[in-house]
């Protein structure tokens, strides 16, 4: 794995070799916030592939993991999304400690301050995952 910092963000540019046999998935677009419903249904999906993996994997968030308006404090939005939804933060949680998972979330439109908030970035690397400026996957075929 090799990485590289953004010249313009605090964040990484990153390239993750990812072995035959191992999987990767791509969401994008779950716009998080404290009135998500934990019922809705890409809550649910994303839950539920979160607990179902069980071989090394890759998840990648590739753009708008939070939805903050306009004029909210990220990090405060981020703490308030989590407290609001603690099933979905301990599905992260525990999906990061399990040997050879990793989680990586891209900065989309909606919460590109991930790139420059370290306190917003801390908020979601206390979890396990990682805020990259962008991804490189060489998937060995």
């Amino acid at each position: 794995m090799s990485a590289r910092l953004d010249p313009v963000a605090g964040t990484e540019r990153r390239t993750i070799p990812v072995p035959y046999g191992h999987h990767v998935y791509v969401v994008s677009d779950l716009s998080l916030s404290p009135t998500t419903k934990v019922e809705s249904r890409p809550v649910k999906e994303f839950f539920n592939l979160l607990g179902d993996i069980d071989d090394p994997a890759i998840v990648v968030v590739a753009g708008n993991f939070f939805h903050p308006d306009p004029t909210s404090n990220l990090a405060k939005f981020i703490e308030a999304t989590f407290q609001a939804l603690p099933t979905l933060r301990d599905a992260i949680l525990s999906f990061c400690a399990k040997e050879g998972h990793q989680f990586f979330v891209i900065p989309g439109r909606d919460d590109r301050e991930l790139k420059e908030s370290a306190r917003a970035r801390d908020l979601v690397e206390v979890l396990g995952v990682t805020v990259v400026s962008d991804l490189i996957l060489q998937v060995a075929t």
